[in-house]
């Protein structure tokens, strides 16, 4: 049967139809609510919930007695005979399998219901972690856009400055021509930049089913991490992942195949009762009788059947311990780009921003004073603008890293490490928790 928490997504699956979600736009699109949003409206989400729904049916409608069957007939030529009762034969049957077979049946279909829950699950840390990976890309491509005007208008007041001292016999004319040559390459950049925003909400807005019209204007990454023990705290809770979940529900399955497999060994019964009327004496009319089929195991078909599933129960354990060791790298490579992007921010900020600032300003001063070259205005103008996309380079990487880390571990928000320490203590009430959690934060419950 299947378990309690299951029962209770089931029944908010059900209380929730798919038309229910209001898939409106945030004010703000922060990555955040955008996942929420993400989670309602996506269609290949919905699609997933429906199939839940659909397994959870057809479970429901398993593991019950055939129909029973019934069989009328007639004699037609004792009819209007006088020395013969009209004759009648009236038949009642009921298949009964051998005990635990129905239980089997249905057991097999309520694994079949968990490996839909669980890949509900897994399609949801794979949407948020699609989704946070796009947010990314679009507010790193703004930020930059951002920059560009900001230097493009940085380089205006630079080509004004060079005119006049073109003008004035002070300065040379190949100063003003490489000035003008600066802004008009941080305007194709900008051209660039402005084409790649467009594609970045158009991939963002798939994901949400939304136009990229509709999409606000985006908010700043979320500056939250995982956790210093994130990493450790992870791969203690590595079960409750869904993608192994998944897969544990999946090997459940084959041994519940298997076991129903070696109940075909045993025979299936067949009640019958007959009631025939053209027996003069009545103590003739009434028959009853049960009927067996013989399994025998000709051609070692019922052998072959459970090696086959043997086989394939096998070949999901090795794939679930494939899948761990997968799992366990991924974790260890996110924390590593982790820690290492938020080192280089940091190393960004507090070192080599205040220094290329420092350098541009001394630069202008002396060039306005006359004293300094162009090269060296131009070279630390550079520089600065470098350090500014590099810091929101690095801004994206500590992000993206987050995102990657958030989802091998089997997450769908960020909030959701504060209970991962929780999760990790309690994974032994089952691989059920998970589902039950996210399709709970979807719908309100």
């Amino acid at each position: 049967m299947l378990s309690e928490k299951v029962q209770i997504l089931l029944a908010i699956l059900w209380l929730v139809p798919l038309s229910s979600a209001a898939c409106e736009p945030p004010p703000v699109a922060d990555s955040e609510s955008l996942v929420q949003l993400a989670l309602d409206c996506n269609p290949a989400q919905r699609s997933l919930d429906a199939r839940v729904r659909a397994q959870a049916s057809r479970a429901a409608a398993t593991g019950h007695l055939d129909d029973p069957g019934l069989m009328l007939g007639i004699a037609p030529e004792t009819f209007g005979n006088e020395q013969l009762p009209d004759g009648t034969v009236v038949e009642l049957s009921q298949s009964l399998p051998w005990p635990g077979v129905l239980a089997l049946r249905r057991a097999i279909e309520d694994s079949g219901t968990d490996i839909l829950a669980f890949e509900y699950d897994r399609g949801a840390v794979t949407l948020a972690h699609s989704l946070r990976l796009a947010y990314a890309d679009w507010r790193y491509r703004e930020q930059l856009l951002a920059i560009n005007r900001r230097h493009r208008d940085l380089w205006q007041s630079f080509i004004a400055a060079n005119r006049t001292r073109y003008a004035v016999g002070s300065g040379r004319k190949s100063a003003l021509l490489q000035a003008q040559h600066e802004a008009h390459q941080l305007q194709i950049e900008e051209i660039a930049l402005s084409r790649a925003v467009e594609r970045d909400k158009s991939r963002l807005a798939r994901l949400l089913n939304l136009q990229p019209a509709d999409l606000p204007a985006s908010a700043p990454l979320p500056r939250r991490e995982p956790p210093p023990d994130a990493l450790a705290l992870a791969l203690d809770s590595l079960g409750n992942q869904p993608q192994l979940q998944r897969l544990a529900a999946e090997e459940t399955r084959k041994s519940r195949q298997l076991a129903l497999a070696e109940k075909d060994r045993y025979p299936q019964f067949n009640l019958l009762a007959r009631h025939n009327n053209i027996w003069m004496d009545p103590d003739q009319r009434l028959f009853v009788g049960v009927g067996i089929n013989l399994p025998l195991d000709i051609g070692g078909k019922r052998s072959a059947r459970e090696r086959s599933l043997a086989a394939e129960k096998l070949a999901v354990e090795w794939q679930r311990q494939d899948a761990a060791l997968a799992l366990q790298d991924t974790l260890r490579r996110a924390d590593s780009r982790l820690r290492e992007a938020r080192e280089t921010l940091q190393l960004y900020r507090d070192e080599l921003l205040p220094l290329a600032e420092e350098s541009l300003a001394t630069a202008r001063d002396d060039f306005a004073a006359g004293s300094g070259d162009f090269l060296d205005l131009l070279v630390a103008e550079r520089n600065l603008l470098k350090v500014r996309r590099d810091i929101e380079a690095a801004r994206r990487d500590r992000f993206v890293a987050t995102a990657q880390l958030t989802a091998a571990a089997g997450l769908v928000l960020l909030d959701d490490w504060n209970s991962l320490g929780a999760r990790s203590s309690s994974s032994a009430s089952g691989p059920k928790a998970t589902h039950t959690k996210v399709s709970a934060r979807i719908f309100g419950k």
